[in-house]
């Protein structure tokens, strides 16, 4: 993963950013919204670490958001609604829409054969 998806993805890593580094305030997040170089400039402000650190600390953090991508948001989803999610993952994810595309391209035949 690299950070244009975190950036994307920032109120799903937001929380595992303030695990990381606790001292940010809640405030500080809402202000960096996922851009890496106001992150760096928080946490040089916040920790007084060398930038070859803080830039150290990042790519750690995002290393680490490769494998948070496939399981920490998927169990958070799956945590949220597991009854759901289950039905979701079955009726949104494929079929759902295969469906919604099936009844929109019946639509389509049926508006195709009235018009035939």
């Amino acid at each position: 993963m690299n950070w244009h998806q975190i950036q994307g993805k920032w109120q799903e890593y937001r929380g595992q950013v303030k695990q990381r580094w606790g001292k940010l305030t809640d405030n500080d997040l809402t202000v960096i919204q996922g851009k890496r170089d106001v992150l760096a400039g928080k946490l040089l402000a916040t920790y007084g670490n060398t930038k070859e650190q803080v830039e150290k600390e990042i790519a750690e953090f995002e290393a680490s958001c490769k494998s948070c991508d496939t399981v920490q948001p998927a169990a958070g989803k799956s945590a949220a609604g597991s009854s759901p999610a289950g039905s979701s993952a079955a009726g949104s994810s494929g079929a759902g829409k295969s469906a919604a595309g099936s009844s929109g391209a019946g639509k389509s035949a049926a508006g195709s054969s009235g018009a035939v």
